[in-house]
C-alpha cells in the first residue's frame, strides 16, 4: 500500500513539472514584451538624463498634445496614422528634427512598447524605416513582424529593434553620457548586434 502511494505520488511530481516545463516552452514568447519594457525603460532613462525636468516635461506635455489633436482630427478615420499631415506636428517637426539626438531615443522607448504614434513621428525623424512592403519581401523580418502581433504596434517594435542595429543609433548613442553602455545593455536585453559599436557582450 505505502509502496503504491509512492509510485503514484512520484508520477503525479514528474507529470505535474513535465507539463509546467512545457508550459514555459510552449509560452517563452510572452516574455519577450517584458524585455522590450526593460530595454524601453532604460533607453528613455538614458534620454531623460540629456533633458533638463522642464524639458522633459514640454516634450511629454507636447506629444499628449500632437496624439490628442490627432485623435480629434478627420485623419483619424484612417486605416493609417498620417501624423505628418497634421498641422500642429508640422509645427512641432522643426523642433524634432533640431533635436533629434534627444528626442529620438524617447521616441525609440515608445516604439518599444508597441507605441503606433511614436512610430508615426519616427517615420518623419529617422533615415530608414520598415514599412508593409519590406517586411513581406524578407523572410527574417516576416518572422519578427508576426511574433510581435503582426499589425502596426508590433511594426512599431520591429522598426525600433532595427534601428538599434544602425549606424544612426550609434552615432546619437554616442552623444549622451554612458550611452555606448546603455546601447549594450540594450542589445544584450533585445538580442540583438549593432556593427557600428564595440560591446564586450555583444556578439
Amino acid at each position: 500500500m505505502i509502496f503504491a502511494i509512492v509510485i503514484i505520488y512520484a508520477l503525479e511530481k514528474h507529470f505535474i513539472v513535465r507539463g509546467y516545463m512545457s508550459f514555459l516552452e510552449r509560452d517563452h514568447n510572452f516574455n519577450r514584451p517584458l524585455n522590450e519594457n526593460e530595454a524601453a525603460n532604460k533607453i528613455a532613462s538614458l534620454a531623460a538624463r540629456s533633458l533638463n525636468l522642464q524639458e522633459m516635461k514640454t516634450f511629454q506635455n507636447k506629444y499628449n498634445y500632437i496624439c490628442q489633436m490627432y485623435d480629434k482630427s478627420t485623419l483619424a478615420i484612417s486605416s493609417t496614422i498620417r501624423m505628418n499631415e497634421l498641422e500642429q506636428f508640422q509645427e512641432w517637426k522643426p523642433y524634432l528634427l533640431e533635436n533629434k539626438n534627444k528626442v529620438l531615443p524617447l521616441i525609440i522607448s515608445k516604439m518599444l512598447n508597441g507605441d503606433i504614434m511614436a512610430f508615426s513621428i519616427f517615420k518623419n525623424l529617422a533615415s530608414t524605416t520598415i514599412d508593409y512592403n519590406k517586411v513581406h519581401n524578407n523572410k527574417n523580418i516576416i518572422l519578427e513582424f508576426q511574433k510581435y502581433g503582426g499589425a502596426e504596434d508590433g511594426l512599431a517594435v520591429v522598426n525600433a529593434r532595427h534601428w538599434l542595429e544602425t549606424q544612426e543609433a550609434a552615432e546619437i548613442f554616442a552623444k549622451h553620457i554612458n550611452g555606448k553602455v546603455v546601447e549594450c545593455e540594450v542589445n544584450d536585453i533585445l538580442d540583438i548586434h549593432n556593427e557600428f559599436i564595440k560591446c564586450e557582450h555583444n556578439f
